[in-house]
This record gives C-alpha cells, sequence and structure tokens, in this order.
C-alpha cells in the first residue's frame, strides 16, 4: 500500500445500519422474537491491499426465519465515483457457530454472490448462536492520488429481521515511514 495510507479516508455507507436502528424499538430483542442482537464487523486492512474481515453476527433464532441457518450477500461490483465499475474478488476463509466450524457454500446471483450458511437437511434449534464470518476481499479500496478510499456496507442488505447493534472496526497496517 502506498504511504497515503496515512490519509485514508474512511467513508462507510452503512445502509441497514442506519435503517436498523431507526425502527429498532428497544436495544434488546424480545424474547419470542428472531433477529440480530449484534452484528460487529472487525476489518484489518493487509499490507497488500486486502481486505481481511470477520463478521461476528450474534443471531437469536425461533425457527421462525432462520431454520435452518441464513444467507450473507455480498456484492461482487460497486460503481466508483467515475463511474467505472470495480469487481470486488471474494476468499471465504471459514464459518463457525459458536466456535465449531459450520456447513456452507455460495450461490451466485446477478452483482451478488450469497454465502448460504448452514445444513439444509438439519433443523437450528432455537436459541442464541454466534456466528463468524472470515473473508477477505480485493479491490475494496478506491485509490485516489495519495489517499485511499473504502466504501464498503457494513451489514449489507436484504436482511429479513431486525439488527439491533452494529459494531464496526477498522485496522490499518503499520507502516514505516
Amino acid at each position: 500500500m502506498m504511504a497515503g495510507i496515512y490519509r485514508c479516508i474512511l467513508l462507510l455507507i452503512v445502509g441497514l445500519f442506519f435503517s436498523s436502528l431507526s425502527y429498532a424499538k428497544n436495544t434488546e430483542i424480545p424474547s419470542y422474537e428472531e433477529g440480530i442482537s449484534l452484528f460487529d464487523v472487525e476489518a484489518t486492512l493487509q499490507p497488500n491491499g486486502v481486505l481481511d474481515i470477520k463478521e461476528n453476527i450474534h443471531f437469536q433464532a425461533r425457527n421462525q426465519q432462520i431454520k435452518h441457518g441464513f444467507y450473507r450477500d455480498l456484492p461482487r461490483l460497486w460503481m466508483q465515483p467515475d463511474g467505472d465499475a470495480a469487481l470486488l474478488n471474494y476468499h471465504i476463509v471459514g464459518v463457525t457457530r459458536d466456535g465449531i466450524p459450520e456447513p456452507w457454500h455460495l450461490d451466485w446471483h446477478i452483482g451478488l454472490m450469497s454465502i448460504v450458511v448452514g445444513d439444509k437437511q438439519r433443523f437450528l434449534p432455537q436459541g442464541d448462536y454466534h456466528y463468524q464470518i472470515h473473508y477477505q476481499v480485493k479491490n475494496a479500496f478506491l485509490r485516489e492520488g495519495d489517499s485511499d478510499l473504502l466504501i464498503w456496507n457494513v451489514t449489507g442488505n436484504h436482511w429479513p429481521f431486525e439488527i439491533y447493534k452494529t459494531l464496526f472496526s477498522l485496522k490499518l497496517p503499520d507502516i514505516a515511514g
């Protein structure tokens, strides 16, 4: 990464983050409802420009919409300020549920890649679960002169239930200079 990382301009487009907070009735999910109590994203920019992301998603599952698992949509393209499309390249490192590897597969849609988490042959018992989706993405930054611009929708869109709390952290690489 160029020395411009010191002037990294961080612009987060959090879409559902703001909308979910605006209509959430409180900060805790009622015991009878399904939802995401916490969507905690830890992103690390590696020196080679790859963004390493760990999404820690805390679900309250009640077999209403969360029966076998869930899906996480990620965009394949993003529009740059000049109008050109940039292709995002993903590498899925793995998925865990409560620290144990969880089955997953990819579905491809126009403009989207869905990580389908869970086993369609098994029902997920009602309960509270901590999932971690770990992936890496190339081409997430736009380089403008000496600056780098990150445009990232932290939670994504299309969740069929509320997200009650969202956290995002970005760790930048140490660059001796």
